[in-house]
């Protein structure tokens, strides 16, 4: 699970900036890509069934709909992550340690562009917006220029055709997980069996039909909890969840809380969102953290 800690209308939901102390993020793949920039502790990530092995310093990209899981290998770990659906989705190299001088000073540059992201959306001073924009478009340039995955040799029409379809699944679901949704629905759109389609969905995601669908609104519901004083039963329904028992039983399964007892426990504390993913840590020593990265020329304080 990922947690929704800005709402703009700017970034409409396409881009979410935020630090967090993981323990374990289980298999699961997603529309945006994603980077993960460790600022403490060690993690580990596979991708694809490939383990990668972080500490202090080391950045990641997980390309979009790539199948990855995280989990902490020392307890003190922070981690800050951003996903971005880029209008035109593109791969870049998730190998972490350069043998170039000039990649390792590129990645320097993302370092830089990433904590002033985080301090643009972290004070919120006059025109932050554009500025967390303007970092943004200077990352996708860095990405674009230094760190495009080389294309491999052409997929089999088979394996295609098959990477298609699981696409345009979860491109529904993801348009339309406020609406009901049901396994007989959905093989009827897709044209499968039932038997097919759930063993298919299960191989290419790693989660079942239920659960990937579950994840889907309880991410949609998180930011109405913490920003808005939107009742729990209106939250609930307008996320797609067919009722309040059904939502309750899927939040305390992610957070091991129902939401009314989230939402007061987040309330009274300045941190990130636990539960079975995510740790609860103070965030003061962020700034400390990310203070080297940040150019006193590109700081901007209200008077």
């Amino acid at each position: 699970m990922y947690p929704i800690l800005s709402n703009t209308e700017l970034l409409n939901q396409t881009t979410l900036l935020f630090v967090h102390r993981v323990k374990y993020c289980e298999m699961h793949r997603h529309e945006a890509l994603e980077i993960l920039w460790v600022l403490k502790g060690s993690i580990q990530v596979e991708v694809n069934e490939t383990r990668h092995l972080l500490h202090n310093g080391d950045l990641l990209f997980i390309n979009r709909l790539d199948h990855h899981q995280v989990q902490a290998v020392s307890d003190d770990n922070l981690i800050l992550c951003l996903q971005h659906r880029f209008a035109k989705p593109f791969s870049v190299s998730s190998i972490n340690k350069n043998q170039n001088l000039v990649l390792k000073a590129r990645k320097n540059e993302l370092r830089s562009l990433l904590a002033h992201m985080w301090w643009e959306q972290h004070y919120k001073t006059d025109y932050w917006q554009l500025a967390f924009e303007h970092h943004l478009l200077a990352l996708q340039l860095e990405l674009s220029r230094y760190f495009i995955q080389p294309t491999t040799h052409s997929k089999a029409p088979l394996e295609a055709e098959n990477d298609k379809r699981i696409q345009n699944i979860l491109s529904f679901l993801q348009h339309n997980y406020q609406q009901p949704i049901t396994l007989a629905s959905l093989v009827e759109q897709f044209g499968l069996t039932e038997s097919y389609f759930s063993h298919y969905f299960k191989a290419k995601t790693g989660n079942t039909l239920i659960r990937y669908l579950s994840q889907i609104r309880l991410e949609a519901c998180l930011s109405d909890l913490l920003q808005t004083k939107r009742t729990i039963s209106d939250i609930a329904l307008t996320s797609g969840f067919p009722s309040i028992k059904a939502f309750n039983t899927a939040f305390r399964r992610e957070y091991q809380l129902t939401p009314s007892e989230f939402r007061e426990k987040e309330s009274q504390q300045a941190s990130t969102i636990s539960g079975h993913a995510y740790a609860s840590f103070e965030t003061d020593n962020i700034q400390q953290l990310l203070a080297p990265w940040l150019k006193k020329s590109a700081i901007f304080i209200n008077n």
